[in-house]
């Protein structure tokens, strides 16, 4: 079974399943890439957009992002465990 698991901030995707004694598994990250997913996570305060980029997906904890507080996912971008936000 698959199960989300939202790291810190910070945190690679790879370092937040193991500290909740999971694997990260690169080719199950799609199923968990979308709004619904990280909302439940995060709250997605400020909505949910499509962005490119290897951190996805993410939460955006800083208020100097134009993204701030938005929760960013990809159809893009190639999903990777060592995915993190450097915020």
């Amino acid at each position: 079974d698959c199960e989300s698991v939202a790291g810190a901030q910070g945190e690679s995707c790879k370092n937040a399943c193991a500290s909740k004694g999971t694997v990260c598994d690169a080719s199950q990250m799609y199923f968990f890439n979308n709004c619904a997913t990280l909302e439940k996570h995060f709250g997605c305060e400020a909505g949910c957009a499509h962005q490119v980029g290897k951190e996805l997906p993410v939460y955006v904890p800083d208020d100097f992002q134009p993204t701030y507080r938005q929760c960013l996912v990809s159809f893009i971008s190639p999903m990777t465990c060592d995915a993190k936000h450097a915020s």
